[in-house]
């Protein structure tokens, strides 16, 4: 194995960098009880749970016009409501609706789910813990023709999350080819002053290509499949009528490879109120967002200071990936990596009502106040993570083998292995490590996700001979809320924090660049109980 790169030296001081993560005051771990439904993150109001959502969803493959000439085949998801709130179920607008479960915090989930696809698929509720036998998990698959029951609360607080298949070396082809939804986590309290209704609006970021017969192109390869257009819930190039109002737009990016550096058209700042899995505790304004596959980001715009007719853009802007090999492997996109286009064009019109965009402190800092670690036996750290406790538990290296294989540690997914390192107990908090900055043959953004839980970004470490590619994505880089998935830039090592403490079982942890996760960056970890 290539030796470690030297790293600065000079870097935040651990008790400041604890402190930018938010643990000074409000700590980085929820109770075991703060997920309940009853939860004391919750104000009283919020605290009347729904009854249940009870859905039927179909996998199946479907021809739909994407452009002039023959029917594209897709690959999509069909819902249809049984019993519940009707306002549960929605959909995407455009050529490829996908369905929006909109929820709350301790409501149950009921989805009776069909496979109608010429082969074994499953559903991962990406961004939700969930038991084991929920998580869809490739050993459990549904053969074609075969059908599940997924059943299970809502821990979560209010955030964009999403659903997708997981098929051991198959999930970046069923993506690819269009199985996705959103999962809306929703609290009228918390969000009271954000826009609702149809001011609020998710938008399934991705990228595909399309040969002269209209045919889906995807084939994967190592470096990670890039298509040769862009599309927002199906849509390429088409401009978005909106008021001129405030919006919230769910940006998920749902691609298999591709990084997003968006931005707005006229210098205006992003202004986000929600990552992966939770409200920001303020808003947040940045000139630019990097959205990596998996990654979620909520921001609020506001259209009333264009005259109708005018068009506001969202572009991704050029930025430097880094890559130090392995170029040209595979099939050259149109849209290179790095490179700048066009995601999303907005159109204003008509009048509308002015929109608050700011939740008021007080709601806010009270549903953060549940964020404040409880007393636990079982636990690594007996008292809550602080400056003197922020030395990782566990190093994962992301490296390869050979010119097909991607590996965590030097290992590959094997489907019920579990080394010894990847044991936890229930109840305890870990630091982990992702290192990307050992590989010197095909170094190149990777983004992490973990199941069950989520984390906080702790710390980020940057190699000297990558520190000019990292400074055109380091002020997009918004580690400041709870995540799932991490973006983690060749040279870099990023340290996470997380509590195991709902579920006790078999999950998995692999990078979001989804022909990485089918060709072996992906392994198992086991939750065992106390």
């Amino acid at each position: 194995m290539p030796s470690r790169p030297d790293f600065p030296t000079t870097h935040p001081s651990r008790r400041q960098l604890l402190g930018w993560a938010g643990l000074g005051a409000g700590g980085l771990f929820l109770p075991r009880n703060a997920l309940s439904s009853a939860s004391p993150m919750l104000p009283a109001g919020s605290r009347q749970t729904p009854p249940p959502l009870e859905i039927a969803l179909d996998a199946v493959v479907e021809r739909r016009q994407f452009r002039p000439g023959p029917l594209t085949e897709v690959w999509r998801y069909q819902a249809r409501l049984i019993s519940g709130p009707p306002e549960g179920l929605g959909w995407t607008a455009g050529p490829l609706p996908a369905p929006v479960l909109r929820l709350r915090p301790g409501q149950t989930l009921k989805v009776h789910f069909s496979n109608h696809l010429p082969e074994a698929s499953s559903i991962h509720w990406h961004g939700l813990a969930v038991p084991e036998s929920m998580d869809g998990h490739p050993k459990d698959v549904v053969p074609s023709g075969g059908g599940r029951v997924y059943e299970f609360p809502i821990l979560a607080e209010p955030a964009t999350y999403w659903f997708h298949p997981h098929p051991h070396m198959r999930t970046a082809f069923q993506v690819a080819h269009g199985l996705a939804g959103f999962l809306l986590v929703v609290d009228p309290t918390l969000e009271a002053d954000l826009p609702s209704g149809d001011r609020d609006l998710p938008l399934l970021i991705q990228d595909r290509s399309l040969n002269a017969a209209n045919v889906n192109a995807y084939a994967q390869q190592m470096m990670g499949f890039l298509g040769d257009e862009v599309t927002v819930n199906g849509l390429a190039g088409d401009s978005m009528d909106v008021e001129q109002d405030a919006y919230r737009l769910r940006l998920l990016n749902g691609s298999v490879t591709r990084t997003y550096k968006l931005a707005w058209s006229d210098g205006r700042s992003l202004r986000a109120v929600a990552t992966d899995a939770g409200l920001l505790p303020t808003p947040l304004d940045r000139p630019y967002l990097m959205l990596a596959p998996g990654e979620r980001r909520d921001v609020v715009v506001d259209f009333s200071d264009l005259p109708a007719g005018a068009e506001l853009t969202l572009r991704s802007l050029d930025w430097d990936s880094g890559g130090t090999g392995g170029m040209g492997m595979g099939r050259p996109s149109l849209i290179p990596e790095g490179s700048p286009f066009t995601v999303a064009r907005f159109r204003a019109h008509g009048e509308g009502s002015r929109t608050r965009i700011f939740l008021p402190a007080a709601v806010r800092g009270a549903a953060l106040e549940g964020n404040r670690p409880a007393p636990r036996a079982a636990s690594r750290h007996a008292e809550p993570i602080n400056a003197t406790a922020v030395t990782p538990d566990r190093r994962v290296v992301l490296d390869h083998q050979g010119m097909m294989q991607w590996t965590l540690n030097g290992r590959s997914f094997e489907m019920e292995a579990v080394a010894p390192d990847e044991v936890v107990r229930l109840g305890t908090d870990a630091i982990w490590e992702w290192d990307n900055s050992v590989s010197t043959m095909m170094m190149i953004p990777h983004a992490l996700h973990i199941h069950l839980v989520r984390f906080k970004v702790l710390e980020r470490l940057i190699a000297p001979r990558q520190a000019a590619a990292y400074a055109t994505v380091r002020d997009g880089l918004l580690d400041e809320g709870w995540k799932d998935t991490v973006l983690v830039m060749p040279g870099e090592r990023v340290r996470v924090g997380m509590r195991f403490e709902s579920y006790a079982g078999l999950f998995l942890y692999h990078c979001h660049m989804l022909d990485h996760e089918d060709m072996g960056m992906m392994r198992n970890f086991r939750v065992e109980g106390t």
